[in-house]
């Protein structure tokens, strides 16, 4: 549930306002990051245990690489984030 509300929600805003304003998602997290619309914080899942993210098709992937059952994946299109 943490990863949901404190990370996962705020990397989806992002995803959808860098759609909105190029007409596609990004390269990975570290564009958002130099471009000043997500914070570097969010390189690092909750646990601190950084994350890595690449785009694939016309969706951006994000992968924890924590260890074990710590670990998750996650997807966006660049829609509301909130769904």
């Amino acid at each position: 549930d943490y990863e949901d509300h404190f990370i996962r929600i705020p990397i989806g805003g992002a995803i959808f306002a860098y759609k909105l304003a190029f007409g596609e998602v990004p390269e990975n997290l570290e564009k958002l990051v130099e471009m000043g619309i997500l914070d570097e914080r969010f390189l690092k899942d909750a646990n601190e245990y950084p994350i890595k993210s690449w785009r694939e098709g016309d969706k951006l992937c994000v992968e924890s690489e924590a260890p074990g059952d710590l670990k998750w994946t996650w997807s966006w299109t660049g829609g509301d984030a909130r769904r």
